[in-house]
Formats: C-alpha cells, sequence, structure tokens
C-alpha cells in the first residue's frame, strides 16, 4: 500500500509539473513511469504462475514444551527474482479451542527453492491443524501484489510428556486366571481352542501336536503351536467430560497410570467415551507402543458432554467381563477405585504418581 501510494504521488508530481511547464522531458517521463509500472504487473503475474508454495514441517510429532519449525518452502521456477513473498499459516489446536495466525515473509532468487521457519514450543498437548491461508507476491517495483491459489493442511501432533506412576498390583490381580478370549501375539501358550502359529518339528515337540495333515503335504513334520490367553483384571476408564481450562495434565496422568500397570506386568484395558462415535471406545495395553496408540485416539475421540455414568456404560457394553479392579480417572483429576475415592491427584499428579507407591488390589 505503501509503495503504491508512493509511485501514485511521483507520477502525479511528474505529469504536474510537465504540464505546468510544458516539458517534453517529464511528459516522457510520466510515459516511462506508466509503463515500467506496467511492466512491473505484467511480470509480476508471470511469476505468480511459476511459484510453488507449500508447508514446511521437519518434524509432525513433538513432545510438549519441545521445540519445532514450521513455516513455507517457496519454489521460484521463473528466471526473475521474487523481490517479496508473504504468507499467513493458521495454528489450531484440535484439542482445545484456541487459534493462532502467524505472518511469514520472504524472497527467493530465480530458479531456486528457499525454506521460511519459525520457531514454536508447544505448550499444550494436542493435534495441532496447520492451514496455508492467503499467499501475496509483490511486483519489483513494490506497487503491486498478486494472490497465489494456495489451499494446505498439515497436522503437528503434540505428545503429552510421559512419566510412570508407581503402582504395585497385589498377588490376587496379578496371578488372575486366564480365562479371556484375548490371546498374547508374540508367545505360544497351552490354549488348544486357538492356534498360535504352525512350525517345523524340533527335538522335545509332543507327538499329539503334529498336524498330519500339514506334515503329509510338505512331507515333513509341521507342528501346531497353541495361544496364550492373556487376562486383563483391571479396566481404566478416561472420563474425556468437557470443562474449562486445559487439562494436559489428566491425559498425563491417565497415561502415566497405564505406564505403570504395564510396567508392573498387569496387562489392562484403557476405555473412554467416544464423542465422534458416541460410544464406549476401549484398547488392549501391553506395549509401550500402544501408550502412543491410545493417544492418537484420545486425539480424535475428543472431549464430551456426556452426563452419563462412564463406569456403567463400560459394564453395559462388557457383559460378562470379570474385572477384579476398575479404575476411573476424571478430568477434576480425581481417581476412583471401584467408585470409591482413591487418590486425589488434583494438587499435583505428577509428584503423588510417581513418589508413593500405589497398591492395587
Amino acid at each position: 500500500m505503501k509503495g503504491k501510494l508512493l509511485y501514485l504521488l511521483l507520477l502525479a508530481a511528474t505529469v504536474f509539473w510537465g504540464l505546468l511547464y510544458y516539458s517534453s522531458a517529464l511528459i516522457s517521463l510520466a510515459v516511462l513511469e506508466v509503463l515500467a509500472a506496467a511492466v512491473s504487473w505484467t511480470v509480476m503475474r508471470f511469476q505468480i504462475s511459476k511459484i510453488k508454495v507449500r508447508i514446511c514441517m521437519p518434524l509432525s510429532v513433538t513432545e510438549k514444551g519441545e521445540r519445532m519449525e514450521a513455516g513455507l518452502e517457496l519454489e521460484n521456477n521463473s528466471r526473475i527474482p521474487l523481490v517479496r513473498a508473504e504468507s499467513q499459516i493458521r495454528l489450531k489446536n484440535l484439542f482445545y479451542p484456541e487459534t493462532e495466525t502467524i505472518r511469514l515473509t520472504g524472497a527467493v532468487d530465480a530458479k531456486s527453492r528457499v525454506r521460511i521457519l519459525k520457531g514454536f514450543v508447544g505448550e499444550h498437548c494436542g493435534p495441532v491443524e496447520l492451514e496455508l491461508g492467503q499467499v501475496w507476491v509483490w511486483d519489483f517495483l513494490r506497487i503491486f501484489k498478486g494472490r497465489v491459489k494456495v489451499t494446505q493442511k498439515e497436522r503437528w501432533v503434540i505428545l503429552p510428556r510421559m512419566y510412570q506412576a508407581m503402582i504395585r498390583p497385589d498377588e490376587k490381580i496379578r496371578n488372575s486366571p486366564d480365562d479371556s478370549e484375548e490371546y498374547d501375539k508374540t508367545r505360544p501358550g497351552d490354549d488348544v481352542s486357538e492356534i498360535f502359529q504352525l512350525r517345523e518339528y524340533r527335538p522335545g515337540d509332543r507327538i499329539q501336536s503334529v498336524h498330519w495333515k500339514r506334515s503329509a503335504a510338505r512331507e515333513d513334520l509341521i507342528v501346531r503351536e497353541y495361544s496364550l490367553p492373556v487376562a486383563r483384571p483391571v479396566a481404566l476408564l478416561l472420563d474425556l467430560r468437557w470443562k474449562e481450562g486445559y487439562l494436559d495434565d489428566f491425559l498425563e496422568a491417565g497415561l502415566a497410570i497405564s505406564r505403570g500397570l504395564m510396567e508392573a506386568g498387569c496387562p489392562h484395558y484403557v476405555a473412554w467415551m467416544d464423542a465422534a462415535k458416541e460410544d464406549v471406545s476401549r484398547l488392549s495395553m501391553e506395549t509401550e507402543e500402544d501408550l502412543y496408540t491410545l493417544t492418537e485416539m484420545l486425539y480424535r475421540a475428543g472431549w464430551n458432554t456426556s452426563t452419563g455414568n462412564l463406569q456403567q456404560l463400560y459394564a453395559e457394553k462388557y457383559r460378562g467381563e470379570s474385572l477384579l479392579c476398575c479404575l476411573r480417572l476424571d478430568t477434576d483429576l480425581c481417581l476412583w477405585k471401584d467408585q470409591e475415592l482413591w487418590r486425589d491427584l488434583s494438587e499435583n499428579p505428577k509428584v503423588i504418581l510417581e513418589s508413593g507407591e500405589l497398591l492395587l488390589g
């Protein structure tokens, strides 16, 4: 705007003084000024057709509090340098109602590519959507600007801080009977109702485990390995009921409790009310990788405004399941065990969960 105003003032002054003094030189200069502006506009329009713009993110996943960079990658395929480009990127945390808009400016030489990056620190966990909105380029006289039509969205995932709760299940939970309908995916067992895998015979294998039909087809002894049922006597319910403010402590505490149960050798379920599906969802937790899967599923589920009792809804959906213990964590950071308040974590959940061992039984 400022460049266009200066240009118009200069052109008006040139025409005014040229007419006032009948100066052919000034009139010619005014004509050249008009032609220069026309050429500059034409070149800018040509450059717009030769420019590619995209969001650039070296990292797409970080932990809360870690620094990441995001910005633009400008590619100029013309033989004319681009003197100025400006864009807006909107950052929206899909887990919280917050939006931020940043403005980036830069230039790029002819037949080259440049990245314009800005550093960010993810203060709150959640999936952040980066949307590239308007992109403007200027002509070399800084008089005109034209819009590059581009629409692109990328996602930056900010993970909660991971720590581990100190939990010690009692003997009854640790030695619960393996009557589950789920089986270990990595280890064989002795449940003859489910086959884990077929493999070649090894010395010491029982003759009863030989698969005679497969052995005859392959002219080699093939044995069955049966599956190992995995007992999950504990369910952890994460009550994703919306309340005002940031709920990072709730998510981090829920993951810490689940991690503590796994480290104590207690496979379990984590369940929640999925607002998108309007139904209870759950995930079987066995390994560290399951924590990241759970985080992504919770991000997709989102907060809910349901007034129903999550423990009751869970029991209705998974009838017949024999749980020895049901834990529920709400967004007030109250940890309930079998519908009785077990621990109040609201003061400092990380310190409470890491410092004192919780006996589960």
